[in-house]
């Protein structure tokens, strides 16, 4: 999801200044202590850290006992996990992290809308998706990743119309979106509306070069 590392750093900055001056002698502080922000960032930091190294060190802060409770450090280790293929681990992950944080953490939204997604990617049980989608938008209403997720596994569903109705909500919130408009382009054609449904794929293909290949990888072809 696209803001997820925003509100994980949020939740960072405000453990490492709540905990820093009386944690020096919690267990587990001295691991992340003075170089707590590095690690955090080298979690977080998905578009600079590859995959492996990110869930090398988000597993350093899931288990330092300063951050016990927050979700952020299984967060940012799903994501990962998911960008190397390896989505039972990333749900699992995801569903620890429902737990974690209290029901005020501003992460919540993003975590069961990830857990939505990488459970219709990895098969299902898609009534399990769409409920992990369905509380990603009671928390967040209207928002176009969770929609597009839930557009996703209703495809594959094979509902279609409702398909097309929640990429068509989530294209009205940014347009760009190339994953909303490829499975809307699908879901027209599968009900035989050919003519849009190509002309959807055709946007899709022309934002995102790979969106073709990165579907097959999860199943789902034109």
């Amino acid at each position: 999801m696209k803001y997820w590392a925003e509100f994980a750093l949020a939740l960072l900055v405000f453990a490492a200044c709540e905990h820093a001056p009386a944690a020096a002698g919690v267990p587990g502080f001295a691991q992340v202590g003075r170089g707590s922000t590095d690690i955090a960032d080298r979690c977080l930091g998905h578009e600079r850290q590859p995959a492996e190294q990110r869930v090398i060190d988000c597993t350093t802060a899931a288990h330092a006992m300063v951050w016990q409770g927050y979700s952020w450090p299984r967060f940012g280790r799903a994501i990962a996990y998911a960008e190397l293929g390896k989505f039972d681990l990333a749900i699992a992950d995801l569903e620890q992290a429902t737990t974690l944080g209290g029901r005020h953490d501003p992460n919540r939204p993003g975590i069961y809308g990830d857990l939505c997604f990488y459970r219709a990617v990895a098969g299902g049980p898609l009534d399990q998706a769409l409920a992990d989608c369905n509380q990603s938008l009671a928390l967040r209403p209207g928002d176009a990743d969770a929609l597009d997720s839930r557009a996703f596994v209703e495809f594959k569903m094979k509902n279609y119309p409702a398909a097309i109705a929640d990429a068509t909500a989530a294209l009205s919130v940014n347009p760009e979106l190339a994953a909303s408009l490829y499975v809307r382009g699908l879901a027209r054609s599968s009900t035989g509306d050919a003519a849009n449904g190509n002309a959807d794929i055709e946007k899709a293909k022309a934002i995102d070069p790979k969106i073709v290949q990165r579907y097959a990888s999860y199943g789902v072809t034109p």
